[in-house]
C-alpha cells in the first residue's frame, strides 16, 4: 500500500515523515490486499509564527470496492495529532471489517413452501 504525505508549508519536521508512514501503515494493516492508497494532508493554518491548535491533518484511505475513509483532526502537536488520526483510522477499519463479517455470515432467508 502506498502512503503519500502532502505537507503545505514548513509543517513537517525532518525525520517525521518515516514515522508517519509507519504509524499509518500499522493502522491500515488489516486491509492487506484491499487497501490501495493512504493520502495524508498536513497544513499549518496560521503559519509558523502563531501557536495554538493551528495544525490540521486529513487522512484519506482508498479501499478497493468501498467508499473512501476520511479522518481529520487539528492540534498544536503533530505527533499527538497523527497518533489520534491513526487510532481513528484503525477503529473505523475494524468497524467496517466487523460489519462485513456479520453480513457475510448471515444465513440466507429460508423459503417456506407455499410462500409467494
Amino acid at each position: 500500500m502506498l502512503v503519500s504525505i502532502h505537507a503545505k508549508g514548513e509543517i513537517l519536521p525532518q525525520g517525521l515523515r518515516g514515522w508517519i508512514e509507519d504509524r499509518l501503515m500499522s493502522a491500515v494493516s488489516r486491509l492487506a490486499d484491499r487497501g490501495r492508497q493512504v493520502d495524508v494532508y498536513l497544513t499549518d493554518e496560521n503559519g509558523p509564527l502563531r501557536a495554538g491548535w493551528d495544525k490540521s491533518c486529513r487522512v484519506v484511505v482508498s479501499i478497493a470496492r468501498e467508499p473512501q475513509l476520511v479522518v481529520a483532526d487539528r492540534d498544536s502537536n503533530i505527533a499527538r495529532m497523527i497518533d489520534r488520526v491513526a487510532d481513528r483510522v484503525d477503529r473505523c477499519i475494524n468497524k467496517r471489517c466487523a460489519k462485513q463479517r456479520r453480513h457475510r455470515g448471515a444465513p440466507a432467508r429460508e423459503i417456506i413452501e407455499g410462500e409467494v
